[in-house]
């Protein structure tokens, strides 16, 4: 009866331990299927988001639209883009929907046009020249839902123009308006002050300068404090108008080849770039570039074209621009990136008979009106032309620099702001912060976890490895709050106290071993596994000497000043929180992840290993480093590259202890931006679907491919040293 139940006892364990080995298997694959799975799915989302910044711009179909007759002076479009307005030559004015060219006439007209041109630093404003032979200005005033109104400003009042005109520009700062006419006698200029309530136009200051003939084009400068007059030879003129009753001159050739002439000149937007269309078909980007004495006029980059290109327009709000030349042929390009963006493609309305063009806002059509009231509208397509390969990792010569350089800075205060995309900073900032983590933290926690599983005592291990294990747990956030409101301060005040103590720790331990040596064998027994109790004493001692040392230093070496020295003599500036701050925090941050892993590796090796070394007449130091250690390097090792990944992940602890500047120098006192806290950082201030927030997210891939990259080297690694000592 009992060996009847046994055995159906036996059969019911059985069963059940089956059924469990069933589920525990399908619940592990499922676990690892989802971990693969949730991996896939972020990379997808991340490419998602991504992809849209490599897509090629693309010119596309052309709406034709018959308004009504009358000869255009001006077509602008309205901050949104959805409608436009034209003002023909006998002062009527026409909104016209961008979706199905319906019009509409504004019940406002006005005199006679004969022409009319946007105004510099504002973009819903417009100088209207008419028949009388002066300047009035008006501007759009943008409506939700509803089309634009034109209004009148400065209270309708008027410029008068000098008699001759040949070319006119304007422009508004503030509350100073510049107006530049170049008449056949020479330049005028004149400037309004006060603010736009009640700007008299009436009483302004004037300017009179003398030229010499064959010059068509002049151009007010960024912020009108600069003046450039320019003719189709190769003799460019700039006034600086810092004092405007006596504007300093300075005169350019452009070094043109012979019979080359120019063909049209326009102006980046914020006006500290020009473009230069030959007649060869090249276009070159100039600025000025500064100089120790004086500043010459810089040939950034060309972009070479097979027809010579007549009319070039530029980007109200990007540093685009499009280039047609006289059959029509319409072409995309991106000053930044150096790169025409489209190949010429034929519009029919866009041939030489044009009466007006304007380009939208976000440069997402082209209107072109030809004579007769034929309004054409071509597609474009060209969301994100400031990225390219080039933009994000080449050093690129940006407006203003006196050479390349590898730059991020994806925002400013002004419109006019050209974006820099670079991720080269970001990756070395990275890269930085990460290895001088690394350089804090692999030799304690490497070496901890060797003393802990091969010398220390199995009380004391019993205690210290689960409390440096508990260091794991503490906030990142705290570390870095720590390191950057009470750390930093403490080293820049004491700095030659650190430099001191960076030499003289590693000296001192390294005396004190030496004593041990003298030591006689019966205390050295006595105190067997506890030699690391033994260092607390020394360390301190050392440390407190290093601090009594430093201010010596200070005054006798430095002068008082280490940080002004290290300036002074050596060429490296020092920043409060700096790379050494943030090795040091950080460094405190990945120690628990590698000493925990590393220490389970080393105690892991088995113990006939050491005890046949042991036997062999290998003393314990011996057998630690030669037999010990290699057997458990694959652990060791991934201990390691884990704690390089958790470093070049960290946020918080960058973003609070380091400056934030995304520089490239391995200067331990100065401090760097990392890939993760940039994201920190500029992630909620970014517009949504903006070329700035799609890189903020290519550089979460970029990261998230860095730490792949370094697991997959790390694993390649682990095999074959596993392969190499596993059968040990």
């Amino acid at each position: 009866m009992s060996g009847t139940r046994h055995r159906a006892l036996a059969a019911g364990l059985s069963a059940r331990r089956r059924w469990v080995d069933r589920m525990t298997r399908h619940l592990v694959t499922l676990g690892g299927v989802g971990v693969v799975g949730s991996v896939v799915v972020l990379f997808g989302y991340l490419l998602s988001v991504v992809w849209p910044l490599f897509e090629p711009a693309s010119i596309g179909a052309a709406q034709q639209f018959q308004v009504s007759a009358g000869t255009s002076r001006m077509l602008a479009f309205d901050g949104s883009g959805e409608h436009l307005v034209r003002i023909t030559a006998a002062g009527s004015i026409d909104t016209i929907r961008v979706s199905d060219g319906a019009q509409q006439r504004s019940d406002v007209r006005l005199d006679q046009v004969l022409g009319a041109q946007p105004v510099a630093g504002d973009a819903s404003l417009f100088a209207l020249r008419q028949a009388d032979n002066r300047v009035r200005f008006g501007g759009l005033e943008d409506r939700a839902g509803a089309a634009p109104r034109w209004r009148s400003r400065f209270r309708d009042a008027a410029v008068p123009l000098a008699p001759g005109l040949l070319d006119l520009d304007v422009a508004l700062e503030g509350d100073e308006l510049f107006v530049a006419q170049l008449h056949a006698a020479g330049l005028r200029l004149l400037r309004y002050r006060g603010a736009e309530a009640r700007f008299p136009l009436e009483a302004p200051e004037q300017v009179a300068i003398a030229l010499a003939p064959g010059k068509t084009w002049v151009r007010l400068g960024p912020r009108g404090r600069s003046l450039w007059v320019l003719g189709p030879d190769s003799a460019v003129t700039h006034f600086d108008l810092g004092r405007f009753g006596q504007p300093v001159r300075q005169d350019f050739d452009l070094a043109l080849p012979a019979g080359v002439s120019l063909q049209a000149v326009e102006f980046l937007s914020g006006r500290a770039s020009m473009l230069l269309a030959r007649s060869d078909g090249v276009i070159e980007q100039r600025f000025l570039q500064p100089g120790p004495s004086r500043a010459r006029l810089a040939r950034v980059r060309q972009f070479r074209s097979d027809t010579p290109l007549a009319t070039l327009i530029s980007e109200s709000r990007r540093k685009g621009f499009l280039a047609i030349d006289a059959q029509g042929g319409l072409r995309l390009g991106h000053a930044t990136t150096g790169q025409w963006l489209t190949d010429p493609r034929q519009v029919a309305g866009l041939a030489t008979r044009r009466e007006a063009l304007a380009l939208s806002p976000r440069a997402g059509h082209l209107a072109s009106i030809e004579p007769g009231g034929r309004l054409t509208l071509v597609a474009l397509h060209n969301r994100h032309p400031e990225v390219s390969f080039d933009a994000l990792w080449a050093a690129i010569w940006y407006e203003g620099y006196p050479e390349p350089v590898q730059s991020w800075q994806s925002s400013a205060a002004d419109d006019d702001f050209e974006p820099k995309l670079s991720l080269a900073p970001l990756m070395f900032g990275t890269l930085k912060a990460a290895l001088f983590a690394m350089c804090f933290a692999v030799p304690i926690a490497v070496m901890g976890a060797l003393y802990t599983a091969c010398f220390m005592s199995a009380a004391q291990r019993a205690v210290v490895k689960p409390a440096i294990e508990v260091m794991a747990a503490l906030p990142t956030v705290v570390l870095g709050f720590v390191a950057g409101i009470w750390l930093a301060p403490v080293v820049e005040q004491n700095l030659s106290s650190v430099l001191s103590l960076l030499v003289l720790l590693p000296l001192g331990l390294g005396l004190c071993a030496v004593a041990w040596q003298w030591l006689a064998s019966p205390w050295a027994n006595a105190l067997r596994g506890s030699y690391g109790l033994l260092t607390i004493a020394p360390i301190a001692l050392i440390a407190a000497g290093a601090f009594t040392l430093g201010p010596v230093l200070e005054r006798s070496l430095f002068a008082g000043n280490s940080a002004a020295w290290l300036e002074n003599w050596l060429g490296l500036e020092f920043d409060q929180r700096n790379a050494l701050v943030v090795g040091v925090a950080m460094g405190f941050a990945i120690i628990p992840v590698i000493y925990s892993i590393a220490e389970d590796a080393i105690y892991g090796v088995p113990a006939h290993l050491a005890n046949g070394a042991l036997a062999l007449g290998a003393s314990q130091w011996q057998t630690a480093l030669q037999v010990i250690l290699p057997t458990a390097s694959p652990g060791v090792f991934s201990a390691v590259i884990i704690g390089f990944g958790r470093a070049a992940g960290e946020t918080m602890i960058v973003l609070m202890a380091t400056g934030n500047t995304p520089i490239m120098d391995w200067n331990l006192f100065e401090g760097m931006r990392t890939l993760a806290a940039n994201i920190a950082v500029e992630l909620p201030e970014a517009e949504v679907d903006s070329s700035h927030y799609r890189v903020l997210f290519l550089i979460a891939l970029v990261l998230f491919l860095l730490t792949f990259a370094f697991n997959s080297l790390a694993e390649v690694i682990r095999s074959r040293l596993r392969a190499r000592y596993g059968n040990l």
